[in-house]
């Protein structure tokens, strides 16, 4: 139950708040920098999500 809902959390504070910031910075970044930015943001963000994920399923 409580693995459930952090894995909810994770989404809601990614999808929901982030993407609003993400959003903002991407129009006010041109050229490579937009492709490095994106990179970097589907690296390390999705890696914390399923880091979070795989400690909140050991939290028994």
């Amino acid at each position: 139950m409580r693995a459930g809902l952090f894995a909810s959390l994770l989404r809601w504070a990614y999808f929901d708040r982030s993407q609003r910031v993400f959003e903002q910075h991407m129009v006010e970044v041109q050229g490579c920098e937009r492709g490095h930015m994106t990179n970097n943001v589907n690296t390390y963000l999705h890696s914390l999500i399923v880091a979070g994920v795989i400690v909140s399923s050991s939290l028994r």
